[in-house]
C-alpha cells in the first residue's frame, strides 16, 4: 500500500538560514519529524519551534523510521551526505549544487536509481509559477525561433568562503535556461571579477553557446547594492521577461517587438507590454510539495539527479574557463 504524503517520516539536516525555510515548508505539510545540524543550538532551536526531535547525524542516518531527508548543509558535504543517505535507503532531496563535482554527481545519480529511490536536486526557479508559465508561453511556440536569454541574479548577499559566487547563485539560472533550450551548451566560458577574497569570484558574467545559434548570458554578483532577479528570453517574434522582484501582477511580461527590414536595413517595431497573470504561491512551497509527491507517486522529479548533473556539467566547463 502506498504511503500518503503526510505519513513520510522526513528529517532535515541543516537548520541554518535557508534550512529554517524548508523546516517551516515540510512542517506546514506534515512531514517534518526530525532536525540536525553541526550547531546544535539551531537544531535544538527549531526542534522547540516544531515540537519535534533534534538527533545527530548517525542517528538520521541509520533510523529504519526515516524515508527521506533534505540536505541543507554547506555545498562541500552534500556528496557525502546525499550518498550516506542513499544508501542507507532514503529518497533525498538536496540543496545545489548536489556535489561540487560531475564524478561525484554521477555517482549519486547511479546508487540513487539502483537503490530507486528519489534523488531531487533544489533548483527552485524551476518551481517558480512565473517561470513555469513563462516556459508554457516558449514552449507553445509565442516567441518563435529562440535566439538569447540572458539572466540576472544580483544582490548584496552572504559573502561564501567556501564556494564562489558562480557555484553560489547561478546553477538556478543555468537549469532554467536549460530547461527552455532543452539541450546542453556547445562552448560555455566565464569571467570573473575578484574582490573580497583571494581567488573566490564575486562576480561572474557566464556565456553559452549552443545549436541553431542560440546563446545565453548570465550575469551573478553578490556586490550590488540591490537585489534583483530577471530572466528576459528573447526570439523572433517577440521578447518575455521574468522580473521576480515586481509586484505579484507585474512580474512576468511579454513583448511583441519585432525587427522588419526596410531598403535592406533592419528597424526594430516596437511594441507595447503585455502582462502574463499566474497564480501566484510560494516557490519553495511548491519545490517541498513536488519531492513528496514523487516520493508517493514514484514519478520522476523535474530536477532529478540527470537534471542536476547536466547543471554541474556547465558549472565545471564555467569554473574550468575561470583558470585559463
Amino acid at each position: 500500500m502506498k504511503k500518503k504524503i503526510n505519513e513520510i517520516n522526513l528529517a532535515l539536516l541543516g537548520c541554518g538560514s535557508w534550512g529554517v525555510n524548508l523546516a517551516r515548508n515540510f512542517n506546514e505539510l506534515g512531514v517534518l519529524r526530525c532536525v540536525c545540524d553541526n550547531i546544535k543550538k539551531n537544531a535544538d532551536k527549531l526542534s522547540r519551534v516544531y515540537g519535534i526531535k533534534s538527533l545527530n547525524y548517525n542517528q538520521i542516518k541509520k533510523s529504519p523510521n526515516i524515508d527521506a531527508v533534505v540536505i541543507a548543509t554547506p555545498a562541500k558535504t552534500h556528496f557525502k551526505i546525499a550518498l550516506d543517505a542513499l544508501n542507507n535507503n532514503k529518497h533525498v532531496f538536496v540543496e545545489k549544487p548536489m556535489s561540487m563535482t560531475s564524478k561525484e554527481g554521477k555517482r549519486l545519480v547511479a546508487v540513487s536509481k539502483k537503490k530507486k529511490k528519489i534523488l531531487m536536486v533544489g533548483h527552485l526557479m524551476q518551481y517558480h509559477n512565473g517561470f513555469q508559465k513563462l516556459k508554457k508561453f516558449v514552449q507553445q511556440g509565442n516567441l518563435g525561433d529562440l535566439k538569447f536569454i540572458y539572466s540576472t541574479r544580483l544582490n548584496l548577499g552572504k559573502l561564501r568562503k567556501e564556494e564562489n559566487i558562480l557555484w553560489s547563485f547561478a546553477p538556478h539560472d543555468i537549469s532554467m535556461i536549460l530547461s527552455l533550450i532543452n539541450d546542453v551548451p556547445k562552448k560555455t566560458y566565464t569571467k570573473p571579477c575578484i574582490f573580497i577574497n583571494k581567488n573566490i569570484p564575486d562576480v561572474t558574467t557566464t556565456h553559452m553557446e549552443f545549436s541553431k545559434n542560440i546563446h545565453a548570458q548570465i550575469f551573478v554578483s553578490w556586490l550590488h547594492p540591490y537585489k534583483e532577479q530577471k530572466l528576459i528570453v528573447i526570439g523572433n517574434k517577440g521578447m518575455i521577461v521574468l522580473d521576480d522582484q515586481k509586484k505579484n501582477d507585474e512580474k512576468l511580461f511579454f513583448f511583441p517587438h519585432k525587427i522588419k527590414f526596410e531598403d535592406g536595413n533592419p528597424k526594430a517595431i516596437k511594441a507595447k507590454a503585455r502582462y502574463i497573470k499566474f497564480k501566484e504561491r510560494e516557490p519553495l512551497k511548491n519545490e517541498c510539495l513536488h519531492f513528496l509527491r514523487c516520493i508517493v507517486l514514484k514519478e520522476k522529479c523535474i530536477t532529478d539527479g540527470d537534471e542536476g548533473l547536466r547543471v554541474l556539467n556547465v558549472l565545471e566547463q564555467a569554473q574550468k574557463s575561470l583558470s585559463l
